[in-house]
């Protein structure tokens, strides 16, 4: 009888590290996500026809200046620079979801252009055109936001630049505030970030799962510190707002599923900078910018030029 419990046990733990490593290339290896996820299913990207993503393919080639910088681990990255005609000094480095690309921040980018605005559009590691088989959540690609910072700051001296992010893309901006960046930095925008890694994880896999977190989603934390350089638990966006050295202006649908509204509330208390927030009323994750579109860019337009 002996034998038989260790047996299951063994074979129990066996179970559980092969799920956990699974459940951490689902999460953060390009491949196994990529494979994984349909178009319809990629949790933070809304489904674009062939002739839309054709069309913006075209926008971007005529109106961008492709860039490319070598990330602090030797990755090449990509970005596309779009000068605004009126010589403005003041630029947006706009950061994109999970499993999304520059390309899906045009609409935003044109918003910003229409501004008087510089844009500064990126591929985040492992999604698009720039290299790197694993994603860091908005951990790593903070990272990657200072050297673009640097690259802005070196070739226009005198640039002010604001950094706007959606979701993942929302993570790495909070993440990259708790940085010592350049003066040129004057603020963040956030839309729907989350408060950490884990937290976020924690609550997909709840939902998509129905099962209890541990062992399996702590042996993915382990194995993503093994694979990839980071854990889940150590990529806190709360811990970053609360060391933050620039203004925050916070933004989360009310109805979001997918980073539940609560986590912004969170984000706004602790974090230590000047701040504001607003809440989007019948908006769900990444929605807030469509479903009120007068209140998002007025409330953004004006929280730039308080910081310019």
């Amino acid at each position: 009888m002996l034998i038989i419990i260790l047996l299951i046990m063994l074979l129990l733990v066996i179970i559980s590290v092969f799920s956990g490593i699974y459940i951490c290339n689902l999460a953060i290896d390009k491949e196994t996500s990529n494979r994984y996820f349909t178009t319809e299913l990629r949790m933070f990207s809304t489904p674009l026809s062939m002739e839309e993503k054709e069309e913006r393919k075209k926008w971007l080639k005529t109106h961008s200046r492709t860039r490319y910088i070598k990330s602090f681990d030797d990755l090449i990255l990509c970005g596309y620079e779009i000068r605004n005609n009126c010589k403005s000094n003041i630029w947006i480095i706009v950061n994109h979801g999970y499993m999304c690309k520059g390309l899906d921040m045009i609409p935003q980018a044109k918003i910003f252009l229409d501004m008087g605005y510089n844009v500064l559009i990126i591929d985040q590691r492992a999604h698009g055109k720039s290299d790197g088989k694993y994603r860091g959540m908005g951990y790593l690609e903070s990272k990657d936001l200072i050297r673009w910072i640097n690259l802005i700051v070196n070739e226009h001296e005198k640039s002010k630049i604001f950094l706007y992010g959606v979701s993942m893309g929302a993570a790495t901006v909070m993440f990259a505030t708790a940085e010592n960046l350049p003066n040129n930095v004057k603020a963040c925008i956030e839309d729907c970030g989350y408060t950490s890694i884990w937290d976020e994880f924690k609550a997909i896999y709840k939902k998509s799962f129905k099962l209890p977190t541990f062992p399996i989603l702590n042996i993915a934390n382990i194995t993503a510190k093994i694979k990839a350089g980071y854990s889940f638990k150590e990529g806190s966006v709360l811990e970053a707002v609360k060391k933050s050295k620039i203004p925050i202006l916070f933004i989360h649908g009310e109805e979001d599923k997918l980073v539940p509204y609560n986590m912004v509330e969170k984000l706004y208390d602790e974090a230590s900078c000047e701040k504001e927030k607003i809440s989007v009323k019948n908006a769900g994750h990444t929605e807030s910018s469509t479903v009120d579109s007068e209140l998002y860019w007025n409330k953004v337009r004006k929280f730039i030029n308080k910081y310019t």
